[in-house]
């Protein structure tokens, strides 16, 4: 089972492995706040300030951000939410 939280929000025991997928470490958070950290996962640096900073339209991030993510990365983790649950941060 995959769910979906903001790194933010407290661990809960429903959480299984809390999983983030961001390439740069969020300000303030502790290593204890996550079990895993996957990069391969995460939209990079270029295209997260291209939206935030520059205006990058929704639409046209969703299609780069496919666009980046490598097929067996999402092969892995659908097989291994088949087994187990994973919370993406």
């Amino acid at each position: 089972m995959l769910r979906t939280k903001r790194i933010y929000e407290p661990k809960e025991a429903d959480d299984g492995v809390r999983m983030l997928i961001m390439r740069m470490w969020p300000r303030g958070v502790k290593k204890e706040r996550i079990d895993e950290w996957n990069r391969d996962l995460a939209p990079s640096k270029d295209l997260v300030m291209a939206f935030k900073k520059q205006g990058l339209p929704w639409d046209a991030y969703v299609e780069r951000f496919w666009g980046e993510i490598r097929p067996e990365a999402i092969a892995a983790l659908r097989a291994r939410a088949k087994r187990e649950t994973i919370t993406l941060l």
